[in-house]
C-alpha cells in the first residue's frame, strides 16, 4: 500500500480571529467558546480525501501576537499552503492580512494562499466585498467560515489540501481525427491527395493531369509522341532510311 503524502500547511492571522477554533473544529469536531491564546505554535494532523488521492495535512497553527514573530519565522519553512484568517466582526484584522502576507513572503518559495473570513455566525462589521477584492488582488481564493457552527470549515481545509497537493489532473479527452489535409492510409502511410492518384506498380492512374506511359515512351496527347527506338516520326525534315543510309529527300520534278 503506497504511503500517504504528508502536506504541511500553516494558519496565520491576528490573535483572537479564531485560528485555533477552526483547527479544533475540523480535527476534533469540537468548539469551545473560552479563549486560550496559542503559545508559539500549535500542531495537529488530519487526513483529507481529494478526488484522486488521500493526503495527510500537517496543520501548524501560528500564534498571532507580535511577540511570537521571531518564533513563527522558523515554522514557515517547508509549508505547502497557507490560510490567512481575519475576523468579519473586526475590520482591523482584515487590514493586517497584507502584513501577514509580507511575513509569509520570506518563505522560499512563497506558498499558495487562501483568504478566510471567520466568525460569520456573529454580526458583521462590514460586507465581504473588501476581503474578496483583497483576495483577488493576490490571486487567492476567498472563503467564509464559522468555527462555532462548523459552516465552511471542511471547505477551508479541503481547499488548503488542494493548494498544497497541486491542481487536479485534467481528464483525458479522446484524440481528434486527423485533419482532411493529412489523412493517414494503411501502415502509417499518407493517403494520396486528389491531385495525384497512384496506379498499379508505381504508374500514375488515368485521368490525372499527367499520365504515365510505358517505359521509354511518351504519353498520348503530349506535344511530342515517342516512336519506336531508332526511328524518326514521319514528316520530320530528315527521315532515317535503312541502316547506314539516309532517306531520299524531296525534289522538284
Amino acid at each position: 500500500m503506497p504511503a500517504i503524502p504528508v502536506l504541511k500547511v500553516v494558519i496565520v492571522g491576528d490573535g483572537n480571529v479564531g485560528k485555533t477554533s477552526l483547527v479544533r473544529r475540523y480535527c476534533e469536531g469540537m468548539f469551545s467558546a473560552s479563549r486560550v491564546a496559542t503559545i508559539g505554535v500549535d500542531f495537529q494532523t488530519k487526513q483529507v480525501r481529494l478526488e484522486e488521492i488521500e493526503v495527510k495535512l500537517s496543520i501548524w497553527d501560528m500564534a498571532g501576537q507580535d511577540r511570537f514573530q521571531s518564533v513563527r519565522t522558523g515554522f514557515y519553512k517547508g509549508s505547502r499552503a497557507a490560510a490567512m484568517i481575519y475576523d468579519v466582526t473586526d475590520p482591523v484584522t482584515l487590514g493586517n492580512l497584507a502584513r501577514w502576507r509580507e511575513e509569509l513572503a520570506g518563505v522560499n518559495p512563497m506558498p499558495p494562499l487562501v483568504v478566510i473570513g471567520n466568525k460569520t455566525d456573529l454580526p458583521r462589521a462590514q460586507p465581504p466585498d473588501p476581503a474578496r477584492a483583497f483576495a483577488e488582488s493576490i490571486g487567492a481564493p476567498y472563503l467564509e467560515t464559522s468555527a462555532a457552527t462548523g459552516e465552511g470549515v471542511p471547505a477551508l481545509f479541503e481547499t488548503l489540501a488542494r493548494l498544497a497537493f497541486g491542481p487536479a489532473p485534467a481528464h483525458a479527452e479522446s484524440q481528434a481525427a486527423p485533419a482532411p489535409s493529412a489523412e493517414l492510409g494503411p501502415a502509417g502511410t499518407q493517403a494520396p491527395t486528389p491531385s495525384t492518384e497512384l496506379g498499379p506498380a508505381g504508374t500514375q492512374a488515368p485521368g490525372s493531369p499527367t499520365e504515365a506511359a510505358p517505359a521509354g515512351t511518351q504519353a498520348p496527347g503530349s506535344p511530342t509522341e515517342a516512336t519506336p527506338a531508332g526511328t524518326q516520326t514521319p514528316g520530320s525534315p530528315t527521315e532515317p532510311g535503312p541502316a547506314g543510309t539516309q532517306a531520299p529527300t524531296a525534289r522538284d520534278d
